[in-house]
């Protein structure tokens, strides 16, 4: 992949594009054209489903693709206010995982969550 990209706390520089998060950045993992990234939400304030939903994707070209879905996949009926808290690309598939021991394979293209499996 050709991007290229630094990060400074709550910024990240996508081919010479400033893009400032409302979080610090904790990790950004490359797949393709893509860029995730996870957002570092700090203990102690009051979620939403804004910080539930901490995983981004922008393009290669500093242009905002998506953020995670919040709809559940088949199996889950609810979900408590939880941030992701890491995010990993296996075998070409995203996934982001939960304090829960929970799995969430992520759809690339839009955000979707697809599946998820427990895995504590």
């Amino acid at each position: 992949m050709n991007s290229k990209y630094n990060v400074e706390e709550n910024k990240i520089i996508i081919n010479n594009i400033e893009i400032y998060m409302d979080y610090p950045i904790k990790d950004i993992k490359e797949l393709r054209d893509k860029i995730f990234i996870l957002l570092d939400i700090p203990r102690g304030i009051k979620l939403t489903e804004k910080e539930d939903c901490n995983i981004l994707c922008y393009n290669s070209s500093g242009i905002f693709q998506w953020r995670i879905s919040s709809s559940l996949p088949k199996g889950i009926e609810s979900k408590e206010l939880i941030p992701y808290i890491s995010i990993d690309i296996q075998e070409g598939n995203l996934y982001g995982f939960d304090f829960w021991g929970r799995k969430f394979h992520i759809d690339t293209f839009n955000g979707n969550l697809l599946d998820f499996k427990t895995f504590k």
